[in-house]
């Protein structure tokens, strides 16, 4: 769009903006509630001035000399003080927004207590001079009106009104006021389906006929009908039926039983009055009911006498099915030191055996048994140990590896001692004495060094004996006796093959906790595999580290290790090794030289050294790219801190702004994401050591690790949240920490120099409560919240649209955004700016130069996409115009090429518009001569239109339809979804009316009305279709046309209908159209029809 058209659209407009908008801009006040406060005051001037002068309402606002755009605001806020009536009434026909507002918040005007308030006055006066919109808001109004007790027989009156003249949906909101008995019959007659909103207000006023509702469905006049069927549809409202809850318990209970407990979770105050009301459902059927609750609140609202027997009632019926562990868990609330004794007490209960000594053996599953440890005492585990429900009953069934997985988590000093009483007290022997049955690597492991080794020795001899491989044990031998085997094996052996022998040598050295001859393997390994492959240098550091913790080493040992570990990294093969043996290298040798820097005493060269491993440290995560967590010290969080502080002051010395590394932004990125996740991490442990009371919270503050601590990370932080190629997950992770732990640096720096992200912003509604709260801090930056609220329309978002009007009654905000989007026509989204902030008749001003001057585009011209492009913004910015722009520039777009974008408006205007423009639009849609815009008129008046009205339209457009079979289709597939939806008398009169004035040319609209299939059986659809087959035979017989009877016959015989009509009819119709049929394909439509008639409706056939 050029400069000269831009200058045009400006100068035809009498100021930059509209009147209205001005006038707004001229009240004190930059902010709504400040211009509202001063209209407030004003209004308070004028009601005073009335109440005491009794002058007219009209003539004290002109003598206050009240802008004329703002005459009817004014006017409407005093009316309310007021209570005039008659100014309430022409404001709720008002096309201004905020005048119509005004109006529905006048709540004496829609009080159903106030005697005024009547069917006659709001028909006759108040619904046909309104929109589709405001007659919608004014329902739900006097819904509200209804609330007080003894106003049902008024909402009954405003029901039936709109439901005769309008609709049923309209009539909707009103039916939770109205009587029970009145409520229950609308449901059977109109067959209505409540949804959960509704349900929950008749539940309010109605909790008898809601709870009916939920059982027996919209079949409340006979519960027996399709009962069955309903009962599934009970889905649809399960989490209403929780409400039922607290005062109908009993029949929360009936109906989620009917959806099989399909209702939900239940809060724990809902559990409350279920165990105070219901108490026996968790008893009598724990395992149903459980699922659905915290278990803790059912434990503390039940009595002991309700628990026990609950506990009982969840044991399995067959005893093999019995779960120890899983009935363990139930009793974590249960005192621990009666846990074990009370299960035992229900199991004979219930099983009439002792658990201990059932030979049955209900083996406790040793992937629960660390929990299961973690639930009893020691004592109890120990009970647990010599029963049969670990320890075998009989000697060959006895598996020491089984056994010994048992007491992983039993005190090791005790394991040995527990083993043999236990063997002693079930065998009768001392376990020691049967070696053969002790083949178990975790067994010798727990015996003394003598034993141990006898036992080994037995073990090798007897591997010997039967030619078995004896490796195995060498390492359970006295370890200078181990030591002398494997240093003779190690002289025999290729290099490769002594690994698996250096790994047995290591293992020995863990058993017997002997450093001294692990420094000897140490050193053997550093001597001899100095040159070796990076996989057994990855092998052997990885076993070691398996069997010794580095920070258990003494120093010769640790000296050795840290030897091998550099000569590794040297020749570039550590950082090949994988993520956790790395990890745990440099996690054990940092702790290990942290604490010997700390001590009174420390070699000046420590501190190199660790600097130095720190350093490869940050070599290996920055600049090998790895993109795990830094997990370094995160087991030791006295020392973490003291890591991490190294850490972060060792990367700008290594690592400065201009190092090659940070060449890519997502580097640093990635650094400072890994860093910040450590710092949190490392605060959140601290925050779980402290206790979180309020004493300690200052405490708590003060410990808190902070990002300015460390400028370089401060620096990084701000680059990367700022930069354009930012990932969006790491970022947003970022300040979500920063945001917890650290709120200063977040909001006097981060919060500055993050990219804002105002689509993000205005999506999420959190512009608008900045626009709400602190509006100047979106003035500074209105260009970008223009751009994302342009770029929003564009996608037609609520959102946005929200936005741009709530800025209309700000100072100078919506100015900016006008001036911008003329500036910017062509743009997407700027003309639905404009429709957003002008009035109706300002934007036609606008829109009028680019509505298209001939029917068709002129696909060939320079500009053809331009042109079409602009005149498809015009719909969007009519939309949401209000006042609404004049229905002659709507109508000037349908036209040729352009009725799509028309289209898009109709809706909208008939929403917004008085009943009679709408029909005017409708009228002259009809008289159009292309079928794609006639079609169109119908749909209008079916959508604002009363009944009366529709009629007398009916009439007048068909006594027209010589040229036109596209208008009496619309009006068909209209009445036919009345018929459907709403099967009333009035309706079937409309029906009458269209189907009486039909032509053979119209059998498009006829055959619409032939396929009934989805209708409803009751005696308006009986009706329905005897004047279908009327009519079909008339014309068919006046027009000598059997083709056309065969075909509609067939349409209406075709769909399955047999359960929707009365036997006479069935009957009837398959005698008359079977035995003597017009044709062979009416003959097999009626057959077909037959057949469903016996499968649907057998007691036609006994006729």
């Amino acid at each position: 769009m050029d400069n000269n058209t831009t200058m045009d659209i400006k100068e035809s407009l009498p100021s930059p903006s509209s009147l209205y908008l001005m006038t707004i801009q001229s009240l004190p006040g930059s902010t709504p509630k400040e211009k509202y406060r001063h209209l407030n005051c004003i209004t308070l001037e004028i009601v005073t001035t009335c109440c005491e002068t009794r002058e007219q309402l009209d003539s004290v606002i002109l003598s206050r000399n009240i802008p004329a755009p703002i005459f009817s605001l004014v006017q409407v806020l005093a009316a309310k003080r007021l209570k005039l009536r008659e100014v309430i009434l022409e404001a709720l026909k008002s096309t201004n927004l905020q005048v119509l507002n005004q109006a529905l918040r006048a709540k004496w005007f829609f009080d159903g207590t106030n005697k005024q308030v009547t069917v006659p006055y709001f028909v006759e006066q108040v619904f046909s001079f309104v929109s589709l919109r405001t007659r919608s808001r004014i329902v739900k109004a006097l819904a509200r009106g209804m609330r007080t007790p003894g106003l049902e027989f008024k909402a009954e009156q405003f029901f039936k009104a709109l439901l005769k003249d309008y609709s049923l949906s309209q009539a909707m909101p009103l039916l939770p006021y109205c009587g029970e008995n009145f409520i229950s019959s609308a449901i059977a007659e109109y067959d209505i389906k409540l949804s959960i909103k509704m349900l929950d207000l008749v539940y309010r006023k109605y909790p008898t006929l809601a709870i009916l509702y939920l059982d027996h469905g919209r079949h409340l006049r006979d519960p027996e009908i399709e009962r069955k069927n309903h009962t599934m549809k009970s889905l649809t409202y399960k989490t209403f039926l929780l409400r039922l809850i607290k005062h109908h318990t009993e029949e929360f209970i009936k109906l989620s039983r009917a959806i099989n407990n399909d209702c939900g979770r239940i809060s724990n105050t809902r559990v409350r009055y279920l165990c105070k009301n219901a108490a026996h459902i968790f008893v009598e059927n724990p395992n149903i009911y459980l699922p659905h609750v915290n278990y803790k609140a059912v434990y503390y609202n039940l009595t002991r006498e309700q628990f026990v027997k609950m506990y009982c009632n969840m044991f399995p019926k067959q005893m093999y099915q019995f779960d120890f562990f899983e009935m363990l868990i139930y009793l974590n609330r249960y005192p621990k030191a009666g846990r074990l004794s009370f299960m035992m007490d229900q199991y004979k209960t219930v099983y009439k055996r002792d658990l201990l000594d059932d030979t049955s053996r209900h083996k406790i599953s040793i992937s629960n048994l660390k929990d299961a440890t973690d639930l009893l005492r020691t004592e109890d585990f120990e009970k647990l140990f010599v029963s049969n429900l670990i320890f075998p009953y009989h000697l060959n069934d006895f598996k020491i590896d089984e056994v010994m997985n048992y007491l992983e988590y039993y005190p090791k000093e005790k394991q040995l001692n527990l083993l043999r009483t236990t063997f002693q007290s079930r065998f009768k022997s001392d376990i020691l004495s049967l070696p053969f049955h002790l083949k178990s690597v975790k067994f010798l492991r727990i015996l003394p060094d003598d034993e141990r080794d006898r036992l080994a020795k037995l073990l090798i001899q007897n591997c010997i004996a039967y030619r078995q491989s004896p490796d195995c044990w060498f390492c359970f031998l006295a370890i200078k006796e181990s030591f002398e085997i494997y240093r003779e094996k190690l002289q025999n052996l290729s290099l490769s093959k002594r690994m698996e022998w250096l790994q047995n040598m290591i293992s020995a050295c863990e058993i017997y906790d002997n450093k001294t001859y692990l420094l000897e393997v140490l050193n053997y390994f550093h001597v001899h595999y100095k040159n070796a492959q990076p996989s057994i240098q990855y092998k052997f550091l990885q076993y070691l580290m398996q069997k010794f913790q580095i920070t258990d080493l003494d120093a010769p040992c640790f000296h050795v290790f840290y030897e091998i570990v550099l000569r590794a990294y040297v020749k570039d093969e550590l950082f090949s090794m994988s993520n956790d043996v790395i990890e745990k290298i440099f996690d054990g040798i940092v702790h290990r030289l942290i604490v010997q820097t700390h001590l009174p005493i420390v070699v000046p060269e420590l501190h190199s050294v660790l600097e130095r491993i720190v350093d490869m440290y940050l070599e290996y995560k920055i600049e090998f790219q790895d993109t795990n967590a830094w997990r370094i010290l995160e087991n030791a969080p006295k020392l973490e801190l003291v890591c991490i502080n190294m850490l972060l002051q060792r990367i700008p010395s290594i690592y400065p702004d201009d190092h090659p590394v940070w060449r890519e932004p997502t580097e640093k990125l990635n650094v400072a994401t890994k860093l910040i996740e450590k710092l949190h991490d490392y605060n959140v442990k601290l925050i779980e050591d402290v206790d979180n009371s309020e004493s300690n919270k200052e405490k708590i503050c003060k410990l808190l690790t902070r990002v300015k601590s460390y400028p370089w990370l401060m620096r990084a932080v701000t680059d990367v949240l700022i930069c354009k190629d930012k990932d969006q997950v790491c970022t947003e992770y970022i300040k979500r920490c920063l945001e917890v732990y650290d709120k200063e640096f977040y909001h006097s720096t981060i919060n500055k120099s993050v990219v804002v992200d105002y689509v993000k912003e205005i999506k999420s509604g959190r512009a608008s409560l900045l626009l709400k709260k602190d509006p100047e801090k979106v003035f500074a930056e209105w260009e970008s919240y223009f751009s994302a609220c342009r770029k929003l329309l564009s996608a037609n978002s609520q959102a946005a649209k929200k936005f741009v009007s709530s800025t209309k009654w700000h100072n100078q905000l919506p100015i900016k955004f006008i001036e911008r989007s003329f500036l910017e026509l062509d743009q997407s989204g700027s003309m639905t700016i404009l429709g957003l902030l002008l009035d109706g008749p300002d934007l036609e001003k606008i829109i009028l130069p680019h509505l298209p001057t001939v029917p068709t585009v002129e696909i060939h011209e320079k500009d053809a996409r331009n042109h079409y492009r602009m005149a498809s913004f015009i719909p969007r910015a009519i939309n949401v115009s209000t006042p609404p722009v004049s229905t002659d520039l709507l109508l000037a777009l349908f036209q040729g090429d352009y009725v799509t974008l028309a289209v898009r408006s109709l809706d909208n205007l008939a929403w917004c518009l008085e009943k009679s423009k709408v029909l005017t639009i409708a009228e002259k849609l009809m008289n159009d001569p292309l079928i794609g815009v006639n079609r169109h008129g119908p749909r209008l008046a079916f959508m604002v239109a009363s009944k009366q009205e529709l009629h007398e339209f009916i009439l007048q457009t068909l006594l027209d339809l010589k040229h036109k079979p596209s208008v009496a289709e619309a009006i068909a597939k209209k009445i036919k979804n009345l018929m459907i939806i709403e099967p009333s008398e009035m309706n079937l009169s409309l029906l009458e009316t269209f189907i009486d004035k039909l032509r053979i040319e119209d059998t498009v609209a006829l055959s619409v009305l032939c396929k009934i299939g989805s209708l409803r059986a009751n005696a308006v659809t009986t009706l329905y279709v005897q004047m279908i087959l009327r009519k079909i035979e008339v014309l068919a017989e006046n027009n000598g046309m059997d083709n056309l009877l065969e075909i509609c016959i067939r349409d209406v015989f075709g769909t399955m209908i047999a359960p929707l009509l009365p036997k006479e009819l069935i009957l009837g119709a398959i005698k008359k159209y079977y035995f003597n049929p017009p044709s062979l394909e009416v003959s097999l439509a009626v057959r077909e029809f037959a057949k469903n008639v016996f499968i649907h409706r057998p007691f036609v056939a006994s006729a």
